[in-house]
């Protein structure tokens, strides 16, 4: 029996709030799959324990010169307590009790738009004005009102940051910055009951470098991949250079000795290969997948200034067709005695979604046809891994991620997960697997027949990343798929 786990994301837009519909759910009594990391409903606060309501919110006076000191928010509050006191227990006024991103949040996520939950019914109109945001220390202002994706729920008021706020390059809020969100006591709710004290909810975005390394002018277009080499330290991207079309895709080596980058040099130019698709790293070495040549080019001896004397390729599988090739390969993982490819699906109809699989003898099979799992419209994601002594592949395509064991091709367990079109996996030394999309990063526990968030960061397009460890903290090199070569960097600490 497999084991099957719900953990669904979706993307976000900062221009409109109707994308968000996927995004933003009302408050359930469901609980999130661990602790998430992020400004969701699962926010913690560095105790490994979830945020409660007053955890998330606090409150301010709103006299400059009163002493009082600020208090939580108590969710047991009754809207008919007498205000006998000027403590937040007896508050007559709309009570946050939940806010997207969550109060105190320090690796908020980068999306350019909040949500407040109130404990009653609340009126847009009686927000107006009421509802003001800073970013960095910056003069409040106030935002218009707007109802909350995506079932318009009357105790919720979304707003979106002043177009100022955004980065407008990255069309993001940036990154390591402070945000404020104000609630003013005079925001009455429908029955004109008010507050005595304003209600804040502060957080800030996790750090990340948009411009860590910009190697476009050698990957002009269609970025393939990238892979980080420990041996090296380096970085090798895969992309498409001057002349495309005739010349062939190009591997590059960025040196990041302690994690500053240093000179790009060319490593390699796959043989014939135009379009490149995919770049893995497995153990010492580099598996460049030529995409629409149906052959995969394997490179050792990591530490070359060119690598294309190690040149060897890995082509025509000895099975009947549509196995006969590599066609459309997107990317390759190791487990056990055996090397894996998958592929993507490029401009509609491929022949094949499986997973082939040659053993180190040299003997080609099918690991895993795809049938009533995936249907071939979305590319195949691998990546292996040996847990407790058992070797496992994990398996991305459409809206789940299936772990395989490599003995004997049982699903051990699976997960729905809602992915792009472009995706990618890594699993780190720490058996931690690592999943990349278009709406960001999300680290998932899989040591076990079961899944659980560890972390997440939204709101950067990680379709293509790579992975350098250094002690608990976990660097991300990435970049969207089929872009230039423009590499970011982000870090998570565990």
């Amino acid at each position: 029996m497999s084991a099957t786990v719900a953990i669904m994301r979706g993307s976000a837009s900062i221009a409109v709030l109707l994308p968000l519909v996927s995004a933003c759910f009302s408050p359930s009594d469901e609980t999130p799959i661990g602790d998430t990391d992020e400004a969701t409903f699962g926010t913690t606060d560095g105790t490994g324990d979830d945020m409660t309501v007053s955890d998330s919110i606090s409150t301010q006076p709103t006299d400059d010169e009163t002493n009082t000191m600020p208090t939580s928010v108590d969710d047991t509050t009754s809207p008919s307590t007498d205000p006998d006191t000027t403590t937040a227990n007896t508050e007559l006024g709309p009570q946050l009790v939940m806010s997207v991103p969550a109060s105190g949040d320090d690796n908020a996520p980068l999306q350019g738009y909040f949500l407040l939950y109130f404990d009653r019914v609340v009126s847009l109109d009686d927000a107006v004005g009421h509802i003001l945001v800073s970013q960095g220390g910056s003069e409040p202002q106030p935002i218009s009102p707007m109802a909350c994706p995506p079932d318009a729920d009357p105790t919720c008021i979304a707003g979106i940051f002043p177009e100022e706020f955004v980065d407008p390059e990255q069309n993001t809020l940036p990154g390591a910055t402070a945000h404020t969100v104000t609630v003013e006591a005079e925001f009455p709710d429908p029955d004109g009951f008010t507050n005595t004290m304003d209600q804040i909810v502060e957080f800030t975005t996790f750090a990340y470098e948009p411009n860590f390394f910009d190697d476009s002018d050698a990957i002009v277009q269609e970025f393939g991949g990238i892979a980080y080499d420990d041996g090296s330290e380096s970085l090798f991207l895969v992309g498409v250079g001057v002349d495309f079309g005739t010349d062939p895709c190009v591997v590059r080596r960025i040196p990041i000795p302690g994690g500053v980058p240093g000179t790009a040099s060319t490593a390699a130019l796959p043989t014939g290969s135009y379009l490149c698709y995919g770049i893995d790293r497995i153990g010492n070495d580099l598996f460049v997948s030529g995409s629409y040549t149906d052959n995969v080019f394997r490179y050792s001896n990591l530490g070359a200034a060119s690598l294309m004397a190690t040149e060897s390729v890995i082509a025509n599988p000895t099975l009947p067709p549509p196995l006969a090739d590599l066609s459309e390969g997107w990317h390759v993982a190791r487990g056990g005695n055996s090397t894996f490819f998958s592929h993507g699906e490029f401009l509609g109809g491929i022949e094949d979604s499986s997973i082939l699989q040659v053993s180190d003898a040299g003997v080609w099979s099918e690991f895993e046809d795809g049938d009533n799992l995936w249907d071939g419209q979305n590319g195949v994601v691998i990546e292996g891994a040996s847990i407790d002594g058992e070797d496992y592949l994990f398996v991305a395509a459409e809206a789940g991620i299936w772990k395989f064991r490599v003995a004997d091709g049982t699903i051990v367990s699976e997960v729905e997960f809602e992915l792009d079109y472009a995706t990618d996996l890594r699993i780190d030394s720490q058996s931690r697997l690592w999943v990349g999309t278009q709406d960001g990063i999300t680290v998932l526990e899989v040591v076990d027949d079961s899944y659980a968030e560890l972390a997440r960061r939204p709101g950067l397009d990680t379709t293509r990343f790579a992975l350098r460890e250094d002690g608990d903290t976990v660097h991300v090199y990435y970049q969207r798929f089929r872009e230039i070569g423009q590499i970011g960097h982000l870090s998570i600490d565990f």
